[in-house]
């Protein structure tokens, strides 16, 4: 949708029927201007030692390398092409520079970590995601430049998890919403996996973990209002990243007119949440991440807009992200019928026939630890790292970054690299029984939430969902690709699959 409005827009600037003199001498300033400024950067790649790139154009910069493929594929293709581990590239309003490679990757995120662990500040796709309403104070974590205000909600969000696993654990899930969705599928004979498996659990256990017991019932009033956010943020950056000359403005007046009134609709949800605690969820006023929020608030560690925020960020981080994980790993078992088999074998005999799945029976299931952990390199959440930037002038590989220049790491291109993963392409869960491969991606080369200290702060919950949900569906289903279902992919700044449709049938051994 993003790019076919982009299009249409630049077709109509382009139209020298609709051209009068003013509008033609406007547009030789805007185009002189631009040239300069692109022309700056390449006299200042040759002066500052930038990475190299491909050639670019007026106007329009690398925007021509992204035709004809997907984002990650082609700049994964491009790097391998060219030997280039680290590139540049010039977006209409935005330089970048990408990272290809498990080493260039570890020395940014590792070695020189505490300089490359920034945000970029000037984006403002991700302004209303991180600021207060008055625009005065960051909030949050995951989009905040540096500072206090991550390094404070970035705590509490680590603590929050930590007391989830040591308070609540997986008895909720395995009581409550498990047997919930149970009965909510076991009639079903084909079901979409996205929304009424993967969707729907992650939201409902999101809004235990910050809320309580109860505020499941409430899932259904964040998702739509997820949905909405996450379409607004992907037109946003595409407004930003690819328009010429306008990108930046439109992108400004695009998140004060709909994303800002979408984030404060959202955070008036919460309040109203918040307010029925006590009253029609959560009666024995059992523990959730809302109580660390309100002291951390109450003793001034944090102030009221950063506390929402936390709550903001655990279903904007948390759902769709999550979602993809789900989705890509059931859609990996069902296309190798053999890793189910595998999978349920090893559940019958190490937990015994028609024992529900716990998160303490993992440690002790090796297989199915291989097949999470491959189904996330093959099937990450997002493509690419959220940007990066180092807050101070710095080298990389080799080559001068400046300072608040925003940088990628191509998380697909790296799960994909043959001397990291033979035969890169293919489904092998046993390849993670013959290394020692953990979540912390310190090698920089199985990389999924993150390296350093600017790893995804909600990794903990990620992976109890990920156990959680997918184990039980696979321990208690067999599970098949529904014939409805085609291999096509849906439109946007990252292309992904139409939503995925599965046949399910109930094992022996398991009641209704």
């Amino acid at each position: 949708m993003a790019a076919t409005n982009a299009s249409t827009l630049l077709g109509h600037m382009y139209d020298p029927r609709s051209w009068s003199f003013g509008t033609t001498s406007l547009l030789v300033a805007v185009v002189v201007a631009v040239s300069m400024g692109l022309l700056k950067v390449r006299v200042k790649r040759k002066t500052s030692n930038l990475p190299p790139g491909p050639r670019s154009y007026p106007l329009i910069g690398h925007m021509l390398e992204m035709r004809g493929a997907e984002m990650p594929e082609k700049l994964w293709s491009l790097s391998q092409t060219n030997n280039w581990p680290i590139m540049s590239f010039i977006f209409p309003n935005i330089p970048t520079v990408i990272v290809s490679s498990p080493e260039v990757t570890k020395e940014m995120l590792i070695t020189k970590g505490n300089v490359f662990n920034s945000r970029v500040r000037e984006m403002r796709a991700t302004r209303g995601l991180r600021m207060s309403p008055d625009g005065k104070s960051e909030t949050g974590a995951l989009f905040t430049p540096h500072g206090p205000a991550w390094k404070v909600t970035r705590k509490i969000m680590v603590a929050g998890q930590n007391e989830f696993k040591r308070i609540l654990g997986h008895d909720y899930v395995v009581r409550v919403l498990l047997p919930q969705l149970y009965k909510e599928i076991d009639s079903e004979v084909s079901i979409d996996a996205r929304h009424q498996i993967a969707k729907t659990m992650i939201v409902r256990i999101l809004m235990v973990f910050v809320f309580g017991p109860g505020a499941e019932q409430y899932a259904e009033e964040i998702i739509p209002l997820n949905d909405q956010l996450f379409v607004v943020t992907d037109n946003n950056h595409a407004i930003e990243t690819f328009l010429p000359c306008i990108g930046e403005s439109a992108s400004w007046l695009y998140n004060k007119l709909v994303a800002r009134r979408l984030v404060a609709r959202k955070r008036k949800a919460y309040e109203e949440i918040l307010s029925q605690r006590g009253v029609k969820y959560n009666l024995k006023n059992e523990w959730s991440l809302s109580d660390m929020v309100q002291e951390a608030e109450r003793n001034g560690e944090i102030n009221h807009d950063q506390a929402l925020e936390i709550y903001e960020e655990c279903f904007f981080a948390g759902q769709d992200p999550t979602v993809a994980a789900v989705e890509g790993t059931l859609r990996m078992i069902v296309e190798n019928p053999k890793i189910l088999v595998k999978v349920q074998q090893e559940m019958d005999e190490v937990l015994g026939e028609g024992k529900q799945l716990r998160l303490t029976d993992v440690e002790r299931l090796p297989y199915f630890q291989g097949v999470i952990k491959e189904g996330l390199r093959l099937h990450r959440a997002i493509p690419f790292l959220i940007p990066h930037c180092a807050h101070e002038d710095a080298t990389l590989g080799g080559f001068d970054i400046p300072k608040n220049m925003m940088l990628l790491v191509n998380l697909w291109g790296l799960a994909r690299d043959p001397a990291s993963f033979p035969d890169p392409y293919e489904a092998k869960p046993e390849r993670f029984l013959e290394r020692d491969t953990n979540f912390s991606g310190n090698d920089g080369k199985y990389v999924v939430f993150g390296v350093g200290q600017r790893i995804c702060p909600g990794q903990s919950m990620a992976l109890f969902i990920l156990n959680m949900v997918i184990g039980s569906m696979c321990q208690r289903y067999n599970l098949a690709v529904a014939k409805d279902w085609k291999h096509e992919r849906d439109t946007g700044t990252f292309f992904k699959e139409v939503a995925l449709h599965i046949n399910l049938t109930r094992r022996q051994g398991f009641t209704p």
